[in-house]
């Protein structure tokens, strides 16, 4: 965003170094402390705000953020492409940057304006409030948080490789162009949205259970479709995977995980324990699984030792998916879930 190059090196004349990686390092740190809280507010704030029996399909709404995101950033950065090529590398790459800086402008707007959730406006009204939400949460509720990140490890293990690690794995085992993964990713994440709010939907109808039983095995079948598709090498195949494997299959419980998460905590301490919770997650299984993924593929030689590394995560995530399945039952039978009356709203 500097508008001179210059700006980036030093007196010297030379380029910044090694401040460049801290500077990337820190900006990624302060993003992903921000992320936990507007995933998990955003998520809290339609979930509390639904109807008890209809909490599954609306909790899902903010999970197709990142699909939606997706699309847009690509097709913003598609947009100034079409500028001549001074022209592009002068200012056009900027402009990207700034329109994501009015979004957040436009969401600031929304959260100033926005009034607490029914449930927790209660709790504020009964003096109920946690003082420290973090404290009592690893001192009486690490267990659902401990499975709220076990719930994800897998999806996030997925993500992570079929986005990034696949990208430059086809690249350089296959000699595939990267503009053939770019058009499967954004074909996916297109897919993505209508099967992340039918999922919410069919959970809502059917309950957390079958969902959280039949989306992970569906997200290993997915696993090993991916890595089968992205072997041949061929760009049709390879398009075919990701929307049918990570489009489909993978994304088939992803909309109805919210709603679980927020039923496994009380109201009090729900924001924290499930953001807590779902950034471990992201922590330990999107971090950790590029680089677990370059040592099996080095130690074994074959790429499908990765797929079967994802597939053990994934059928961890459903075995804890399953407990909390049983946790948020048990908290249902304890307090009915406050629905959105004139009274709680205020």
């Amino acid at each position: 965003m500097l508008p001179k190059e210059r700006s980036l090196r030093t007196r010297r004349g030379d380029s910044i170094g090694v401040w460049a990686a801290v500077a990337l390092v820190t900006l990624r740190l302060v993003q992903g402390i921000a992320f936990g809280g507007e995933w998990g507010g955003a998520i809290l704030m339609a979930f509390e705000y639904a109807e008890p029996e209809r909490r599954g399909f609306f909790a899902s709404v903010p999970q197709v953020g990142p699909a939606v995101g997706t699309l847009m950033g690509n097709a913003a950065f598609l947009s100034v492409t079409l500028l001549p090529d001074e022209q592009f590398l002068a200012w056009g790459w900027r402009i990207p940057f700034v329109l994501s800086a009015l979004l957040v402008g436009l969401g600031l707007i929304v959260r100033l304006k926005i009034a607490e959730s029914p449930e927790f406006a209660v709790i504020k009204r009964e003096g109920a409030e946690v003082k420290v939400p973090i404290a009592t949460v690893l001192r009486d509720h690490l267990k659902p948080v401990l499975l709220v990140c076990g719930g994800f490890l897998g999806y996030g293990a997925f993500s992570i490789i079929a986005l990034t690690y696949l990208v430059g794995y086809a690249r350089n085992e296959h000699g595939v162009s990267s503009s053939v993964t770019l058009v499967a990713i954004l074909a996916t994440c297109l897919i993505q949205i209508p099967v992340i709010l039918l999922g919410g939907h069919l959970s809502d109808r059917y309950g957390r259970r079958i969902i959280m039983t039949v989306g992970p095995l569906a997200a290993v079948l997915a696993t090993f479709l991916l890595f089968w598709t992205v072997n041949t090498g061929e760009p049709w195949w390879i398009v075919s995977g990701y929307v049918i494997g990570m489009g489909v299959l993978f994304t088939s419980a992803y909309g109805a995980q919210p709603a679980l998460f927020a039923d496994s905590f009380d109201p009090s301490i729900r924001y924290t324990g499930m953001s807590l919770g779902y950034q471990m997650a992201n922590v330990i299984g999107s971090g950790l699984m590029p680089l677990v993924a370059t040592l099996l593929l080095r130690g074994t030689g074959s790429s499908y030792s990765i797929a079967v590394a994802i597939a053990v995560t994934l059928l961890i995530s459903m075995f804890c998916l399953l407990q909390l399945v049983k946790i948020a039952a048990a908290s249902s039978d304890r307090e009915p879930s406050l629905a959105v009356t004139p009274s709680t709203a205020g």
